[in-house]
């Protein structure tokens, strides 16, 4: 009979639900609670039909990171390194309510240019460190912030990410992804979420496999 549930329906639906019952309540769109590869694995997805539109590539996850994802395009090898910015402080706060039983109530942090731009320039240094021990093996090194904190808008976004004067040695691009939106034109960003390149210089000192660069839309 049509329209009856399957199995797999069900295991859909018991996943849904330990994934609402464990989500952390707040800016949640990047979270994946029950498997952070799973949530990592998105991003790179997301960031991939960015960069290479028409392009015959594959994503994958990398077991032994960093990074955390592997985008392959013929010989040519795309390490992808995600990362969140989130407020933690108000993480927490929606966690003890949830520990209480209270409901979950808005709760906004306050991002502004200058907290953002320190988020940036904090995450890019730490990770162009951890990388170094993999630039070797990619040709191209990607630094993916995913956030889906309300107060950070594509606005505040863009007056940021040319404000960034970090110069990593290994990570070749960055960029900042926002959570799905609606409004969003597909036929710039597939996955309705908004991408703003970081501006800085070429890396220099890490060793790569090859010269070869590919630089999707750039």
């Amino acid at each position: 009979m049509s329209g009856m549930p399957t199995d797999e329906d069900a295991e859909i639906l018991k996943l849904m639900r330990e994934a609402i019952e464990n989500s952390r309540g707040y800016a949640s769109y990047w979270e994946w609670k029950l498997d952070k590869r799973q949530a990592e694995l998105h991003a790179a997805q997301v960031l991939s039909r960015f960069l290479f539109p028409g392009r015959d590539y594959s994503v994958s996850s990398v077991i032994n990171d960093p990074p955390d994802a592997l985008v392959q395009i013929g010989s040519s090898r795309f390490g992808i390194e995600v990362t969140e910015i989130v407020d933690r402080k108000a993480v927490e706060r929606v966690a003890k309510r949830k520990k209480r039983g209270l409901p979950i109530e808005y709760d906004w942090a306050d991002w502004n240019a200058d907290r953002l731009l320190k988020s940036l320039s904090d995450g890019i240094a730490a990770k162009d460190q951890k990388l170094s021990k993999a630039s070797h093996d990619y040709n191209e090194l990607l630094l993916a912030f995913v956030t889906d904190e309300t107060t950070i808008y594509p606005e505040l976004v863009a007056s940021v990410v040319g404000a960034v004067r970090t110069t990593p040695k290994c990570i070749d691009k960055a960029f900042v992804i926002l959570s799905y939106h609606p409004a969003v034109d597909t036929s710039v960003f597939p996955d309705r979420c908004e991408i703003f390149e970081i501006a800085f210089g070429l890396p220099r000192e890490c060793g790569r496999r090859s010269n070869v660069r590919f630089r999707g839309r750039y």
